[in-house]
């Protein structure tokens, strides 16, 4: 007779069994970490895992909670999920590390890139990025405006010190 593998419980989850072939009792399959259910997107990202890989998986399909019309959840063990991970990647936090690794690699050699692009265009590689014509007109306006209130504020101050007022271009 099957008992939960768990705690040796008698009475087992069906959908467990049915899905997993796992004899595991519903109180261990909703505490305990190993028998957690994960969707398919998680399993991806955190496992680094592909839909080749999780097509030898069982799993349980659910509506999916946020929206009715999307398609169903997959929900695969998680226990099950990280040992296909573990025998196509070894350590999965070393792999996860690696491929968190080459991410920014990539990153970094794209933004170095666009600063080459930038330098040969004569543009300073720092710079915040080019403006469209409408948001170009707008920050020259605003610009121009704050060269005119600063003007003013001079020629205000050296009236009232008494002095030439002095014009300087901005």
């Amino acid at each position: 007779m099957p008992v939960c593998e768990a705690c040796g419980c008698l009475s087992l989850c069906p959908k467990m069994l049915q899905h997993f072939n796992v004899h595991v009792c519903a109180n261990c399959a909703a505490t305990c970490d190993e028998y957690k259910l994960i969707s398919k997107g998680t399993a991806k990202s955190k496992y680094m895992v592909t839909d080749n890989d999780l097509k030898r998986l069982g799993f349980i399909r659910k509506a999916n909670p946020h929206k009715q019309q999307w398609a169903d959840m997959m929900l695969y063990l998680t226990s099950q999920v990280a040992a296909i991970a573990e025998s196509k990647h070894g350590n999965v936090r070393e792999a996860q590390h690696n491929r968190m690794e080459e991410k920014i690699k990539s990153r970094l050699g794209k933004r170095t890139a666009l600063e080459r692009e930038g330098e040969e265009e004569g543009r300073d590689p720092h710079a915040p990025k080019l403006l469209n014509p409408g948001q170009e007109r707008v920050r020259k306006r605003i610009l121009s405006e704050y060269g005119e209130q600063q003007r003013q504020q001079q020629q205000q101050e050296a009236i009232e010190s008494g002095g030439c007022a002095e014009t300087e271009e901005i």
